[in-house]
């Protein structure tokens, strides 16, 4: 991407429309990537913006994340702000604000709060979003693909979808973990909204308890269980379940290389196989997949 010219934008606001006055006075520098697109930040003066260009194996549905994100940030949740998207080369593009660096220090108070701020993403009323289209892709299909071909654990898969009482479906972000989110030094932003859906609240509760004591340790998973709980105290209810559901997706990005293999995180993965009902049955089995 070599100047912002050069995007075919399908919506510009004027923050962008003064961008483009000169395109060559920003500044670009790289960003980490993430597995699906390339991230830059780009600077004009005292101004930063972040810009996102997937590749185009992904395919995003780019109008979609544009309004999405516009809707949650009028409702205040902690999001970027959205100035514009469209196509570079046939890769989408998306321009919002510049929020931070990556999390390289967490506090108990603030995750506290982060833990609140996933609570306050799942009280948002769909019919709230005024006409958004958000997807709902179903359980198996969206997390876990290729579990069909591990017998043991796909029947787990299927015996757990049936035990559940599903709930009315909230927006869920999918993916909510410490390296989904930036710190500028006073606010914290979530990023990184590609597979946002309509689905139980519970699986994303689950998903980001889980990551958190994988990849942390288990008094901050605690610690931010106990604060979304006491924002919404039912999802507690059968959350053994959805623990469960979020270690099969978890094992199957392991299988991938999605998810980092480190010791840590596989003895902490084996402990909490003991401890969980559904998963401690296929310990043996677990043992030998995450020690490959």
């Amino acid at each position: 991407m070599e100047n912002l010219a050069d995007i075919r934008w399908q919506v510009c606001s004027p923050e962008l429309q003064a961008l483009l006055v000169d395109p060559q006075a920003c500044v670009v520098e790289t960003l980490v990537p993430g597995f699906e697109a390339q991230v830059f930040k780009l600077s004009v003066q005292e101004q930063h913006y972040v810009l996102k260009l997937w590749n185009e194996q992904s395919n995003p549905d780019i109008r979609r994340q544009y309004d999405v994100l516009s809707m949650l940030y009028q409702h205040k949740l902690a999001v970027s702000c959205v100035y514009g998207y469209g196509t570079y080369h046939n890769q989408a593009v998306l321009l919002t604000s510049y929020d931070g660096e990556p999390i390289r220090k967490i506090t108990t108070p603030h995750l506290s709060l982060l833990a609140r701020e996933l609570a306050h993403l799942h009280e948002i009323r769909t019919d709230a979003m005024q006409g958004v289209a958000i997807p709902a892709y179903g359980q198996n299909s969206y997390f876990y693909s290729g579990i069909d071909e591990h017998s043991e654990l796909s029947a787990l898969l299927h015996t757990l979808i049936q035990h559940i009482e599903w709930r009315e479906p909230s927006i869920i972000h999918a993916d909510y973990h410490l390296a989904n989110l930036v710190y500028d030094g006073e606010r914290y932003t979530i990023i990184d909204w590609t597979n946002i859906q309509l689905l139980d609240a519970r699986l994303d509760l689950a998903w980001a308890l889980l990551i958190l004591r994988l990849y942390v340790s288990a008094r901050y998973e605690r610690v931010f269980r106990q604060a979304y709980l006491e924002a919404r105290p039912q999802a507690n209810d059968q959350l053994d379940a959805f623990t469960a559901l979020a270690f099969l997706r978890w094992l199957m990005q392991y299988e991938k290389g999605h998810t980092p293999k480190l010791p840590a995180a596989r003895k902490r993965a084996q402990e909490l196989v003991q401890e969980n009902e559904w998963l401690q049955p296929h310990s043996a089995l677990i043992a030998r997949w995450i020690t490959m």
